[in-house]
């Protein structure tokens, strides 16, 4: 079966985001970073190209650009916030979006020079955190009984 990926995020995508155990609905990411301290849970949301450049066909048959991915966190915070998460998409307000940005190949490039060291290739990525702020929720989190987060949004797509 030929894969044909198509494509073009530049509506602002619906930012729900919901601890869960399954993949469905949306893009499952696995919890990568917890701060029990802080109720905190950071996720890597989209990796959009392999370590070498190469784009990444998506469970839906997408390819998504890292600058259109970076397009639709700036249009959220721009409109007044990165969004809110509830549990298993019943659209209860139980989690915030505190900060979201992706990491382009070129932006890696110039952390590794303006640091004076020589960075292996990295996959360009969009990277969450997220505060879980319901109480049973983050016991839910923190005890391992939830270790990934799901991804509902919405977008436009066009034949690449």
């Amino acid at each position: 079966m030929s894969k044909t990926p198509t494509t073009d995020i530049e509506s602002i995508v619906k930012a729900v985001l919901s601890v869960l155990s399954a993949p469905e609905p949306g893009i499952t990411c696995r919890i990568i970073k917890r701060n029990d301290e802080k109720r905190l849970v950071t996720v890597i949301t989209n990796t959009v190209t392999t370590a070498e450049g190469e784009p990444i066909v998506d469970h839906d048959d997408d390819v998504i650009k890292i600058e259109n991915l970076e397009e639709v966190f700036i249009k959220s915070f721009a409109r007044g916030g990165a969004g809110m998460g509830d549990e298993m998409h019943d659209e209860t307000d139980k989690v915030d979006v505190v900060q979201h940005f992706t990491l382009a190949r070129d932006e890696w490039a110039s952390l590794g020079e303006a640091m004076g060291v020589d960075l292996p290739p990295m996959p360009e990525v969009g990277i969450a955190k997220l505060y879980v702020k319901d109480d049973a929720l983050w016991l839910a989190v923190k005890s391992g009984r939830y270790t990934e987060v799901s991804i509902a949004g919405d977008g436009m797509r066009s034949a690449l």
